[in-house]
């Protein structure tokens, strides 16, 4: 830790005390010998990352530190601990629920209570679970129903997963490599409704009506009209929604 910390004169208990009430980082002018529990607790309950200063520090202490700053977890580990309890776990992501990363980083893996208590605190902490491990649909469902966004972190979202962002966004399509049947044909409704009520040419509604699937795949099977022209034709009315259907279609 690098900070600079005004110096005290440290002359009795009671003065100890006052000095990590002005700041818990006073502890670092505190002789560890004198560093009771008591101390440490006063000093991590005002500022979480004072743990950083102290060796050792029991459980009590750890939870009272990630209380005040989820992100003191950091300085748990840097100071050796590499396996921290599920309780100091949890409040550490429920503080802040982008502390998981530490614990991925630190080979301290969270467990499946941990992970949801993050995403439900902040759904971004998604993007760090997923780079390590493949999270359950409940924890993905988690994160995508409080930030739909977040499917762009989720390799292979399920089926639930993909419909929950795009009832939100339909344009969150764009983020799913693989979308489902369901979700293409949501999107294909939409096109549809769209081309009708913007009154486009008849060959183009009647292209959008032969899109089929075949082993799970969009095809475009129109024999009428040419699959460039259709592409043309979104591209000039400027229409991001039937653009973004025909990047999906195996022509």
């Amino acid at each position: 830790m690098t900070r600079d910390i005004p110096r005290i004169d440290i002359k009795d208990y009671d003065s100890m005390v006052k000095a990590l009430e002005i700041t818990g980082l006073n502890i670092v002018y505190i002789p560890e010998h004198l560093r009771d529990e008591e101390l440490q607790l006063i000093a991590v309950r005002d500022t979480g990352e004072a743990i950083g200063y102290i060796f050792d520090p029991s459980e009590e202490v750890q939870l009272a530190a990630v209380k005040q700053n989820g992100l003191a977890i950091y300085h748990i580990y840097d100071n050796g601990i590499s396996s921290l309890s599920e309780e100091v776990q949890l409040a550490a992501v429920k503080q802040e629920g982008c502390a998981i990363k530490a614990m991925f980083e630190n080979n301290d893996f969270p467990s499946e209570e941990v992970q949801l208590a993050a995403v439900e605190n902040d759904p971004e902490a998604i993007e760090y679970i997923c780079k390590y491990i493949t999270p359950s649909e409940e924890v993905q469902l988690a994160a995508v129903n409080q930030n739909c966004f977040t499917i762009l972190y989720i390799d292979d979202p399920s089926e639930e997963v993909q419909l929950a962002s795009i009832n939100n966004d339909i344009f969150n399509i764009d983020y799913i490599s693989d979308p489902c049947e369901e979700v293409l044909q949501q999107l294909i409704n939409i096109v549809k409704r769209i081309a009708y009520k913007n009154c486009y040419e008849d060959e183009i509604r009647d292209a959008i009506d032969n899109l089929k699937f075949v082993d799970g795949k969009l095809v475009y099977s129109s024999s009428s009209t040419s699959y460039s022209y259709v592409l043309d034709y979104a591209s000039n009315q400027c229409d991001a929604l039937f653009k973004l259907l025909l990047s999906k279609v195996t022509h």
